[in-house]
C-alpha cells in the first residue's frame, strides 16, 4: 500500500512537468515536446509564454535573436547545453528593458533557474535579465557580455526608486558566472554589471566581473545596488572583480566617474572574502542590525600590478560606518588603501583594522599616499571604540607619503577608547595623525614600528583621560623583500603589546600558501579551447617553484603539455596547443610550490572545467517524465 501511495503522488506531481525544446530549425506551431525539428519552439519568448511553473525550457545550440521579451513565469526553469554555444540576443533597446525578464509581487517564490546559456546585447539592448520581487532563483554558470546598461538585477521591489521593499527577496544566488562589458555611466550615474537590492542573504560566488572594454570613462561598475541597496546578509567570495584604473588627477573624481568595482549603501550583515580586485569598494551607511558586523571585509587582496597615474583606493567607507571589520588584506600599489569619509552627524563607531598589508602607497609621480585617511566634515562625529591593530603599511619607495594612519578625529561629539598598536608604519612624513580640535580621551598609541618618517605621533589636541604611547619603536623593520615578514632578528620580533610579532602576520611566519581564486571557477563548463586557466595566490610566492613539475595539467589522468608563468600573486597556465572540445580537464597546484619564505603548500589544489561543444548534441533517446518537487528528479 505504501509503495502505491508513492507512486501515486510521483505520478500527481509530474502530471503537469514538462520539458520543452527550442532549437533554430523549431517552429513555434510545433509542441514544443521533443528536442527535433518537427517537435521544438522557435523561439525563447514564445517557450516562456507558453509554460507554466514546474515546467522547463531547454534551449539547444544556435543564436537566437529575440524580437519581444522573455518574461519567464514563476517556477520555470531556463537553461541551455552549455554556456558557450547557446546563445540569446535580443533586439529590444527601450531604457529599462530586459531581454529576459523576472517579475512578480514582492515576497514570491521564483523556485527557478537560469543556467548553461549566453546572453549578448550587442551594445543595443539595454539589460540582460531582470529578477524583480522574486526569492529563490539562482543563475548561474551563464556568460553575459555587451549590455549597455546593466547586465544582471536582483531587487526586492517592483521598480526602480530608491528605499527598501515591503518584503526581502530571500535565497538567491548568483554564481559561477562571466560577466563582460555590461554596465554604463555617465555625469550623474553609474551603473554596474550586476545590481542587487532589497535581498537578505543574497549569495554572489566564483563570478568574474570585468568592465573594461569601453572607452575612458565610459564604463560603469562590476557590482552595485539598485533601489539605493537595503541589503542584508549578502556574501561575496571567490570572485575576480576589474574596473580600469581612476583617470582623473583630481581626487574628486571627473562628473561622478570613479575607479569603483564595488559600491553599495544601506547595508547589514556584508561579508566581502576571498576576491581579487582592481579597482575599489566603495560603501555608503553601514550598520550592523541583527548581525555581528555591518560590513566585513577579509582574505582579499585589492590593488595593480605597478603603480597608477593618477589615486586609486582599496575601501572606501562613507557616512555612517560603525562595526565595521578589515581584517587579512592585502592592499598592492593604491594610494589610499582605506578611507573614512563621514557627513557631519555620522557616527564612527567599533571599527577595526587589523592584520592587513599594504605597500606602495602613492602614484607614479607622486608619495603623496595615506595607509588610513580620514576626511570629510568632523565636526559632529562620535567615533569610539577603534581597534588599528597588526597592519604593515609601507609607503612608496623613496620618500614619504603624507601621513601613514589618520586614527579618529577629534570632535564636538567626542572620540573615546580608541587603539592604534602594533602596526609597522615606513615612508610617510607623519606615522600616525589626528586632526581636529581636543574632545579626545582615552587614546592608545602603543608598541608601533616606524621608520623613514618624520614625526612619529600628531595628534590635533591633547587627549584627556589615558594616553598611552608606551613601547613605539623608530627603527628599520627588517621585512622580508617579497612577504613582508620580519625577517630573523627584526625589531619587529615578540615586540607587540601581547609579546608577539608587530605588524601584518597573514600569509607571514608558517603560514602556508593557498589558492584564492581560479579563472575558469572550478566546474565550470562550455570554455573556450584556447583558453589560459589562472590562479591567484594568497601570498607572494618563490617563482622559482612554479614550474611544470609543480604545476600539472591533465587530462583523464593523462598529462597536457604547457608552460607556466607567474606575476604579481598569479599563476598562468598556458596549454601548447588548443584544447579538445566536450573534454574535462583539470589544474593541479602541488605542494612544491612556496612562498616567498620558503613555506610550502599545505596540500595539493586541483580544480576542474570542461570546454564548449562543437557540435550540438544528438536529440535524447527514449520516453520519460518529471518529477518536480523542490528539486528536480529525472526518471528515464
Amino acid at each position: 500500500m505504501k509503495y502505491i501511495l508513492s507512486l501515486l503522488l510521483i505520478c500527481s506531481l509530474s502530471a503537469n512537468s514538462t520539458i520543452y525544446y527550442v532549437r533554430t530549425d523549431g517552429s513555434n506551431a510545433n509542441t514544443g515536446t521533443s528536442n527535433t525539428a518537427g517537435g521544438a519552439w522557435l523561439t525563447v519568448a514564445y517557450a516562456a509564454a507558453h509554460t507554466t511553473s514546474g515546467d522547463d525550457i531547454f534551449v539547444q545550440p544556435g543564436t537566437y535573436t529575440e524580437t519581444s521579451q522573455v518574461a519567464l513565469p514563476v517556477g520555470v526553469d531556463l537553461y541551455g547545453t552549455d554556456s558557450a554555444t547557446c546563445i540569446i540576443k535580443s533586439t529590444l533597446t527601450a531604457t529599462f528593458t530586459s531581454a529576459i525578464y523576472l517579475a512578480s509581487a514582492e515576497g514570491t517564490n521564483g523556485n527557478q533557474s537560469i543556467h548553461d546559456l549566453k546572453f549578448d546585447g550587442d551594445m543595443t539592448c539595454q539589460m540582460g535579465i531582470i529578477v524583480s520581487g522574486r526569492s529563490n532563483v539562482s543563475i548561474y554558470n551563464c556568460r553575459f557580455y555587451d549590455f549597455f546598461d546593466v547586465g544582471i538585477i536582483f531587487r526586492g521591489r517592483t521598480d526602480f526608486a530608491d528605499g527598501p521593499p515591503t518584503t526581502y527577496s530571500t535565497g538567491n544566488t548568483f554564481h559561477d558566472n562571466y560577466v563582460w562589458n555590461c554596465a554604463n555611466i555617465d555625469a550623474s550615474y553609474g551603473r554596474g554589471c550586476l545590481e542587487i537590492g532589497g535581498q537578505i542573504g543574497i549569495l554572489v560566488y566564483n563570478d568574474t566581473i570585468i568592465q573594461t572594454a569601453r572607452a575612458t570613462g565610459d564604463n560603469g561598475y562590476c557590482m552595485k545596488n539598485v533601489n539605493q541597496g537595503w541589503i542584508k546578509g549578502m556574501k561575496v567570495y571567490n570572485c575576480y572583480l576589474e574596473v580600469n584604473p581612476f583617470h582623473c588627477s583630481s581626487a574628486g573624481g571627473c562628473d561622478n566617474r570613479w575607479d569603483f568595482a564595488f559600491e553599495f549603501s544601506d547595508n547589514q550583515g556584508l561579508e566581502f572574502y576571498n576576491n581579487r580586485v582592481l579597482g575599489s569598494c566603495d560603501q555608503n551607511f553601514q550598520y550592523k542590525g541583527d548581525y555581528p558586523y555591518s560590513v566585513y571585509y577579509h582574505d582579499n587582496i585589492f590593488g595593480w600590478p605597478s603603480l597608477n597615474t593618477y589615486p586609486s583606493w582599496g575601501i572606501i567607507l562613507e557616512y555612517s560606518t560603525s562595526d565595521a571589520k578589515i581584517q587579512n588584506n592585502t592592499f598592492m600599489n593604491i594610494m589610499i588603501p582605506f578611507w573614512f569619509v563621514p557627513r557631519s552627524g555620522d557616527t564612527l563607531h567599533r571599527d577595526t583594522i587589523t592584520n592587513n598589508l599594504a605597500y606602495g602607497m602613492g602614484t607614479i609621480s607622486s608619495y603623496d599616499g595615506r595607509a588610513i585617511k580620514q576626511q570629510g566634515d568632523y565636526s559632529n562625529n562620535p567615533a569610539n571604540g577603534w581597534v588599528i591593530d597588526n597592519n604593515t603599511f609601507i609607503g612608496k619607495t623613496g620618500g614619504q607619503g603624507t601621513f601613514g594612519i589618520d586614527i579618529p578625529l577629534g570632535s564636538t561629539a567626542g572620540v573615546s577608547n580608541n587603539k592604534c598598536r602594533n602596526n609597522i608604519v615606513t615612508n610617510f612624513s607623519v606615522a600616525i595623525h589626528s586632526g581636529g580640535g581636543g574632545n579626545m580621551s582615552n587614546i592608545y598609541i602603543n608598541n608601533n614600528l616606524t621608520d623613514n618618517v618624520t614625526t612619529v605621533i600628531s595628534l590635533g589636541g591633547t587627549p584627556t583621560g589615558t594616553y598611552s604611547t608606551t613601547g613605539n619603536i623608530s627603527a628599520a623593520p627588517d621585512l622580508n623583500s617579497t612577504t613582508y615578514a620580519p625577517n630573523v632578528g627584526s625589531p619587529a620580533i615578540n615586540a607587540g603589546t601581547d609579546g608577539t610579532d608587530i605588524g601584518y602576520t597573514g600569509g607571514n611566519g608558517d603560514y602556508p600558501p593557498v589558492v584564492n581564486t581560479v579563472i575558469p571557477t572550478n566546474g565550470a563548463t562550455g570554455q573556450l579551447i584556447t583558453i589560459h586557466p589562472t590562479a591567484t595566490f594568497s601570498e607572494a610566492l618563490d617563482g622559482a617553484t612554479v614550474n611544470t613539475t609543480n604545476v600539472t595539467m591533465t587530462q583523464g589522468g593523462s598529462p597536457v603539455t604547457i608552460t607556466v608563468g607567474y606575476s604579481s600573486l598569479v599563476i598562468t597556465v598556458t596549454p601548447s596547443s588548443s584544447l579538445s572540445y566536450s573534454t574535462t580537464y583539470t589544474v593541479t597546484y602541488g605542494v612544491g610550490i612556496t612562498d616567498a619564505g620558503g613555506n610550502p603548500m599545505a596540500s595539493p589544489q586541483s580544480f576542474t572545467f570542461t570546454t564548449e561543444s562543437s557540435t550540438p548534441p544528438p536529440p535524447p533517446s527514449g520516453g520519460g517524465f518529471i518529477i518536480r518537487t523542490n528539486r528536480r528528479i529525472r526518471f528515464q
